[in-house]
């Protein structure tokens, strides 16, 4: 009875104590603690393993990595996940009944490894021609800046989008950038763009050819006496000289009022100025220069081309075995209207027909006109007939009699010849065997150049 009755009374201090010692914190009054982050961000090499813990038990770990406030439609961590691109990553935990913790941010940096240089699929170099080059990364996903006048690309430079258009001389540069990688060296390539046309020329065979008016037109007697001269091969270029090539070399042209652009010839050059813009042109090309003035073939030394009859520069020395650029003696100009040969004897480079070959006062246009566009001769050189006349080596003089081999004229003179008609010409002063003349000094409206070297 006793033992019955202790156990009751334990059994009621139990109940009592149940219903009035409890505790006074109630559930929604506590935070959920804060999460923690393994590894706590930084920069890696290798994409880390992330872990998320939160000691409070039954609590729920919401994450973004976008820089976003977790809440309850952000990912869920359930388990350790890895982290290999450049992130912010933000955690906070929830648990019913609780408030949420503090929201624990980080960020991670990551470097994988370096990314690979990027190519151009136009090689660098010299081109005559715009150029359009792409540039590309042997790695997808990645942006591509550029710089167009050396200088290293930054992530703030042009973004490349597309192939580049290189019209003018450029030194390209380009870094890949993504931010998973370190930066790739940069890269560069030079384009030389030289839009001038290039200068054609054409082997002229050796051979013979009678010189003068063979025809019997009797213009004026310095075509008198015809005789014959034999001429080594020889370069001629294939067309007058164009404005856009002498400007290449000189930085102007003297004169556009009578037909400007870049295939048209050029013209208004005094001889002094035709000798001293071949020596200029074969040290540009890399050949021997012809001409000799004082003792020197730089034509920066002579200084500025005269404006008056100069005896210095007429006492000029022409090297004829240099391979640079010169002027043709007026028996290889000759020789090269005629086609190289007597048969047929035309009257005009290629032709009877003046209006077939030249461009000359018949012509409803007078001024120049763009080169090649009438017939060329049989040797394929246009425009030998009208145009713009063109210089010779030679000083003007009357015909010898004999047989002569190469000929390159009298040593000393007044004036210097020069060939082929104008465009201002009338048809007859544009045949094969006319002769023309002026002061080396004077710079004549349709007076141009065609180029000749010597052949090796």
């Amino acid at each position: 009875m006793k033992t019955t009755r202790l156990i009751f009374v334990i059994a009621l201090v139990a109940l009592l104590l149940s219903l009035g010692c409890h505790s006074t914190t109630k559930p929604e009054d506590l935070s959920v603690a804060n999460p923690e982050i393994l590894p706590l961000g930084g920069s890696f090499a290798i994409p880390p393993l992330v872990t998320i813990n939160c000691t409070t038990p039954g609590a729920t770990i919401f994450y973004s990595l976008d820089g976003s406030e977790p809440n309850a439609e952000s990912s869920i961590y359930t388990e350790p996940f890895t982290i290999s691109t450049w992130c912010t990553l933000k955690v906070r935990a929830y648990k019913q009944g609780y408030l949420p913790s503090a929201v624990v941010s980080c960020n991670f940096l990551i470097y994988l490894e370096t990314l690979p240089k990027p190519t151009f699929d136009v090689p660098e170099g010299s081109y005559n021609a715009i150029q359009t080059v792409g540039i590309h990364c042997a790695l997808e996903g990645v942006s591509i800046r550029y710089t167009t006048d050396g200088t290293v690309p930054t992530e703030s430079s042009s973004l490349y989008t597309g192939p580049l258009t290189i019209s003018e001389t450029t030194i390209l540069g380009a870094m890949a950038f993504n931010q998973n990688f370190i930066p790739s060296q940069p890269v560069y390539a030079l384009y030389e763009i030289d839009l001038t046309p290039p200068l054609e020329m054409l082997l002229v065979p050796s051979g013979s050819v009678t010189m003068g008016d063979t025809r019997g037109e009797g213009y004026n007697d310095d075509q008198y006496p015809t005789h014959t001269i034999y001429l080594n091969s020889f370069y001629l270029s294939k067309y007058e000289l164009l404005q856009s090539q002498y400007a290449a070399v000189v930085g102007s042209i003297p004169d556009n009022a009578y037909g400007a652009g870049d295939y048209y010839p050029v013209y208004g050059l005094s001889w002094y100025a035709a000798i001293k813009f071949c020596n200029m042109l074969s040290i540009k090309d890399g050949y021997t220069p012809v001409y000799s003035i004082s003792g020197t073939t730089n034509p920066t030394v002579w200084g500025d081309i005269p404006l008056m009859n100069n005896p210095t520069w007429n006492e000029v020395i022409c090297d004829w075995n240099a391979n640079g650029y010169r002027l043709p003696s007026e028996a290889e100009w000759e020789y090269a209207a005629r086609g190289a040969t007597m048969n047929p004897d035309y009257i005009y480079s290629g032709s009877n027909n003046f209006g077939t070959v030249a461009w000359c006062m018949a012509n409803p246009v007078n001024e120049a006109h763009e080169v090649g566009q009438k017939a060329p001769n049989g040797l394929g050189f246009y425009d030998m007939s009208g145009n713009v006349y063109e210089w010779c080596w030679d000083w003007y003089f009357h015909y010898p009699s004999s047989i002569q081999y190469n000929p390159h004229g009298q040593l000393t003179g007044t004036y210097r010849t020069m060939r082929g008609g104008a465009w201002g010409s009338p048809f007859f002063l544009c045949g094969n065997f006319y002769r023309g003349f002026s002061s080396p000094h004077l710079v004549p409206q349709g007076l141009g150049l065609r180029l000749c070297r010597t052949a090796s």
